[in-house]
């Protein structure tokens, strides 16, 4: 499929003009459809209706940045000089605004030249802009949509061994956690009044399958489904980790919860022990402040 290319310039000086009629017959003559007002010199539909179709019409506006296209693009050229340039410049700015700033249209391009600070217009200066002739390859890599690097295919992830020396740590780490948690079925005929052993200084590290099962657990408790009493803990858990977030998602909450315990010592183990010690009560703000003394200090 041909590729339609409308250029955007503002009539700076013959030698301006000259090079920007200079690129549109480079690309025309690799196999890009690109147009531009020197083409056309008197459309039947008058300047501001060809002007609005070009844009529409094409799949890329190069707009050719230079100060003078600048001021036009950005309103601030004198009343009565450059009206196309600054017609073509809100036409711009309405289809970005429409489409909330996301750009697959127009690309920004200056000639080697020109000053970046003094030619990009302002709301272009977040797109990847061209060099020409310079950068004229990665330009049209651009706009043939061939990219120079390709990324390659996605291989399988490798299965690695554990490190030997954690290995025994792991294993105890992972003994005592799956003790303390229990399924749902075993939770709805009570939890056992033992608590779990848990290793001095301990840091409770959590497989996949286990953090579910615990998340599942503080879920099945009705107070956490209440969001004051969500943001209670977040608030007193804050000293233990800056990085939990408030969420209306009570799974969420309950997450960042789960990841807070994990970072100190023994608090997996103290979290489910305050679990079971408050199964069955009332949650009120004072219970809930028992709650997280339990979980910080056991």
């Amino acid at each position: 499929m041909t590729m339609r290319v409308f250029i955007s310039y503002s009539h700076d000086s013959t030698e301006h003009s000259q090079r920007v009629l200079e690129l549109a017959t480079r690309l025309r003559q690799d196999g890009i459809d690109a147009n531009l007002d020197q083409y056309e010199p008197a459309p039947a539909q008058g300047w501001p209706r060809w002007m609005e179709q070009q844009i529409a019409q094409a799949d890329h506006v190069l707009v050719l940045c230079t100060p003078t296209l600048r001021r036009r693009f950005e309103g601030n050229e004198e009343p009565g000089v450059g009206k196309g340039g600054t017609w073509e410049g809100l036409l711009v700015q309405q289809v970005l605004y429409d489409a909330q700033t996301y750009n697959r249209k127009f690309v920004p391009v200056m000639f080697d030249q020109e000053d970046e600070a003094a030619a990009l217009p302002s709301v272009l200066r977040p797109y990847t802009h061209y060099r020409y002739p310079s950068g004229y390859e990665a330009l049209y890599r651009h706009l043939t949509a061939q990219p120079a690097v390709i990324k390659p295919p996605l291989g399988a992830v490798k299965a690695m061994p554990p490190n030997p020396t954690s290995a025994s740590t792991a294993a105890s780490a992972s003994t005592s956690t799956a003790t303390a948690v229990a399924p749902r079925a075993q939770r709805s005929q009570g939890m056992p009044d033992t608590p779990p052993a848990k290793p001095p200084g301990a840091v409770g590290r959590l497989d996949r399958g286990q953090r579910d099962r615990l998340i599942e657990l503080l879920l099945g408790c009705q107070a956490m489904m209440d969001r004051s009493t969500r943001d209670r803990i977040v608030d007193r858990l804050d000293d233990i980790t800056p990085h939990i977030h408030r969420h209306d998602m009570p799974q969420m909450d309950i997450d960042g919860i789960v990841s807070a315990c994990s970072t100190r010592a023994a608090g997996i183990e103290r979290l489910i022990e305050a679990l079971r010690f408050f199964e069955g009560k009332t949650w009120a703000m004072d219970t809930v402040d028992e709650f997280i003394a339990r979980v910080q200090n056991g």
